[in-house]
């Protein structure tokens, strides 16, 4: 009791440590919430619950009778509230909302009762029974969605079970054998009760043969075929001998099965109709008797509808279509089969060209090739009927074609360049040049307004290269050129400087690496240190018409030489032999530097670390020699012994600086092995006229990044560049 006692004061200590550590933190603001979120309610009305979550006192109401909540109000919490919805008479749908507050919040419910259903009452059943003298159970079948009652005006058609039924429900009735001769009829009724009274009553027919009657009757009184004709079968039930005719004379109906006795049945096949009328005839059924009694004649209505009226329409009924073209649908109702007939087939083209009913019909119109407007046509008619529609097609011409091209003239130095060029247009063009070699355009084609780059390429001589860029329109003929010239290399400026290649010999270089021209038998210095045959020497022939400047070892004599066989060449003949036409002196004033020579100049010679170097010229990877009495200037930028090609470069005016004082640049150019040139612009050596050990070889000074030497040896049969030189 003592601790039960003392609890009570516990708890506000208890409750103060749960605030403080409430206060910690910052509340969540607690939702009112509902789940469901809405109702839909079929007409008849239903129960349904909902479950609310409410932070703090609630109410709930919906302004609408026909809604019924409870409860309407509660307390903070979780609690599930009873909706009931009661039927709707109207034949419109109700709409509604639950609306639940709860402290400042609000939420509504919608609420959506179907419509009532119009009232319907109907037999699915045969309406017209024939029964044989002793009676029997029959089965009678309602459709409906109302309540209604059966009855029977005669006590000898007993209905089974409940009169009183609702909505869709079988109903038995028992049929009593006859107790007289006569023919006897009773009406089985079928009516609304107290609602739907606008359904109507529908009966049954009920005829009971007399007790001096055969028992014959058959299954089907009545056939209704729809326009495609159809099989059906009719049993008969019967006691003697039947046979079977048609009444009216119909060639569109066939009856098999004639004849029969006691039970059997009967087959009658309607061919489907050709025509929108509708045809009839009587197929009777009648006992073969051979007593007193009259034979009973059952008959038989047989009805085929008519085709139904084509029907056609297509949507939409005309396409406006722009130059471009483009696709467009056309949906096409029909309730026949139907064909497309192409009228201006160059504008347009279909799917397809037939149907069978709806479908979908997509018509590609094309784009137009002038500023004329084109027209097509499309006749759409049914099998039957001869229907038609038509869909009226319309394709505009093209816009007249506008150009503009920006700019129009353009000029590079010897360095060629890249110009972008702006073009403005409303079509497609195309673009050409009338020098494609040297200037060309980066795209052939383009469309609209856009860009596209004119390259002018790094000029191999003096001479200047011209084109004109034409931009055309591919619709209305309209062009525009560009005049593009890019400048030639300016003429040499080489000045002959002397090197020393010993202690006591000095020379000139020559002003560029040996050529030579089979054709013409020409030889001529490159008019220019940086300039290099490359890949053109896998051309070389006695009658080749282009310039080499790789040669086999020592053929002064033969340099078109291509053998691969190093003896072919153990006789050395200097080429300095030959005239050299654009340099100055006699045939015997020039010549091949010797190894020693080569390693003097670019090692031994007084201050030879501070006059060589690797560098790139015009964008040719090479080696700088630079004459023994060099003088270094502000205007010239020059790193001494460099071993990359990226230290010093040149272009061209800054070269010519360079060598308008003398300065000499051998150029890398790869060899030739037989035709085949390794145009590798990375390392090169250059032949010496000094016969190596090995008599299949030769010494060469060779450069490359990194490093340069003329201790080097080469097979005599490689294709290799040639510097000569002449005594000062």
């Amino acid at each position: 009791m003592k601790k039960l006692f003392f609890l009570p004061l516990l708890l506000p200590l208890v409750f103060m440590g749960c605030k403080k550590n409430a206060q910690d933190a910052e509340p969540e603001t607690a939702k009112l919430s509902v789940e469901p979120s809405s109702i839909t309610c079929p007409a008849f009305g239903a129960d349904y619950t909902i479950s609310l979550t409410a932070p703090e006192a609630w109410t709930a109401e919906c302004a609408d009778s026909w809604v019924k909540v409870n409860p309407t109000s509660g307390n903070a919490g979780t609690v599930e509230i009873s909706v009931k919805i009661s039927a709707n008479k109207e034949s419109k749908e109700s709409t509604s909302k639950i609306v639940f507050k709860s402290g400042d919040q609000t939420l509504e419910v919608p609420v959506k009762r179907a419509a009532k259903d119009p009232a319907r009452l109907l037999i699915t059943t045969e309406k017209a029974i024939q029964t044989p003298k002793d009676g029997g159970s029959y089965t009678i079948q309602v459709e409906s969605n109302i309540k209604w009652t059966i009855s029977s005006n005669a006590s000898w058609a007993k209905i089974q079970g409940d009169a009183l039924k609702r909505d869709n429900a079988t109903v038995n009735v028992v049929v009593d054998a006859a107790t007289t001769p006569e023919e006897t009829t009773a009406l089985i009724i079928v009516a609304p009760f107290g609602e739907g009274l606008e359904a109507g009553k529908d009966t049954v027919v009920i005829t009971r043969g007399g007790t001096d009657a055969s028992s014959m009757t058959i299954s089907k009184t009545e056939i209704n075929a729809p326009a495609d004709g159809g099989e059906y079968t009719v049993t008969v039930h019967s006691n003697i001998k039947w046979k079977v005719t048609k009444t009216w004379d119909a060639d569109w109906l066939t009856v098999k099965n004639e004849t029969g006795e006691n039970n059997g049945a009967f087959a009658i096949k309607v061919d489907a109709a050709t025509s929108g009328n509708a045809a009839s005839t009587v197929i009777t059924v009648e006992e073969v008797r051979t007593d007193h009694y009259k034979p009973v004649q059952l008959n038989l209505l047989v009805t085929r509808e008519g085709k139904a009226a084509a029907t056609l329409s297509v949507e939409p009924s005309s396409i406006n279509a722009p130059a471009e073209g483009g696709d467009f649908q056309v949906d096409i109702k029909s309730n026949y089969p139907w064909t497309a007939s192409l009228m201006g087939t160059k504008v347009f083209s279909v799917s397809t060209t037939s149907g069978d009913g709806d479908a979908t019909m997509v018509v590609t119109v094309k784009p137009a090739s002038n500023t004329d407007e084109a027209t097509g046509t499309i006749i759409i008619k049914t099998s039957y009927g001869n229907e038609t529609a038509t869909v009226k097609i319309r394709r505009k011409g093209k816009e007249a074609a506008t150009l503009e091209v920006s700019p129009t003239t353009i000029e590079s130095g010897c360095d060629g360049s890249t110009v972008s060029i702006t073009v403005k247009s409303n079509t497609g063009w195309i673009v050409s040049s009338s020098n494609p070699d040297v200037i060309y355009p980066n795209v052939k084609t383009g469309k609209g307004n856009g860009t596209f780059n004119i390259t002018l390429t790094k000029a191999v001589d003096e001479s200047d290269a011209t084109a004109i860029i034409t931009v055309t329109t591919d619709f209305g003929g309209l062009s525009k050129d560009i005049n593009a010239v890019r400048k030639g290399i300016p003429a040499q400026t080489y000045q002959q400087k002397a090197f020393s290649v010993s202690s006591s010999t000095k020379v000139y270089f020559g002003r560029g690496n040996l050529l030579y021209k089979p054709y013409t038998n020409t030889w001529q210095a490159a008019t220019q240190q940086f300039y290099i045959v490359g890949e053109g020497n896998s051309l070389i022939s006695p009658t080749y018409s282009g310039w080499i400047d790789l040669f086999g070892w020592g053929t002064g004599s033969n340099p078109t030489l291509t053998s691969t066989n190093d003896n072919d060449y153990s006789t050395f003949t200097d080429w300095g032999v030959n005239v050299i036409w654009n340099e100055l002196g006699s045939t015997t004033d020039w010549r091949t530097l010797s190894m020693t020579e080569w390693g003097y100049v670019s090692q031994e010679r007084s201050n030879a670390a501070k006059l060589r170097s690797c560098a790139t010229v015009f964008g040719v990877h090479g080696f700088i020699l630079l004459p023994d009495d060099w003088q270094a200037s502000s205007d010239i930028s020059f790193t001494p012994d460099a071993t990359t090609w990226s230290i010093n470069t040149y272009d061209i005016q800054a070269w010519q600086k360079m060598e308008a004082k003398g300065a000499v640049f051998l150029p890398c150019n790869g060899r030739r092995d037989g035709t085949n040139v390794d145009f590798n612009t990375t390392y090169t050596p250059y032949w010496s006229k000094t016969q190596a050990t090995d008599p299949k070889m030769a010494y060469v000074f060779s450069i490359q990044e990194g490093s340069f030497s003329h201790l080097k040896v080469a097979q005599h049969h490689y294709g290799r560049p040639v510097r000569l030189v002449r005594n000062k």
